[in-house]
């Protein structure tokens, strides 16, 4: 679970740097199933209730990256999906939104490049040349 942390910290701070040039919008997804304790201060009574948040399975990260959204599933190299993250990937995939599994920061960036790389080249409109190949 460390070694997943670190992956994910070292992700999320590198997204925050592409964040602030505008290429990206992200946050951390917390998904929390469990008790709270709830009541006012100073009235002695302690009430548990259930409290959910998130959708179990849900990715740990979720952006949006050059109008695409992501979800990104952090795990160790030795790591393993759950079953509702696997159903996750496969909602996600339908739906047309991306889901990365990413074991390395180095595959974040390299998945990243891949998709920032894609959209650096956009159509011309009609009526420009056509000839024009875009920028070299």
């Amino acid at each position: 679970m460390q070694v997943e942390r670190g992956i994910q910290q070292a992700i999320l701070t590198h997204l925050q740097y592409l964040e602030n040039q505008g290429n990206v919008c992200a946050t951390r997804t917390a998904v929390y199933n469990g008790f709270i304790q709830v009541g006012r201060p100073g009235q002695g009574k302690k009430i548990i209730t259930k409290f959910i948040t998130g959708r179990d399975g849900w990715s740990d990260i979720t952006a949006c990256i050059k109008g695409h959204f992501v979800a990104l599933e952090i795990k160790s190299p030795t790591g393993v999906q759950s079953i509702d993250q696997k159903r996750i990937k496969a909602a996600v995939e339908r739906a047309g939104g991306l889901y990365w599994l990413v074991r390395s920061v180095e595959e974040f960036n390299t998945l990243y490049t891949s998709l920032a790389w894609k959209h650096e080249y956009t159509q011309p409109e009609s009526g420009t040349d056509k000839n024009d190949v875009g920028p070299i």
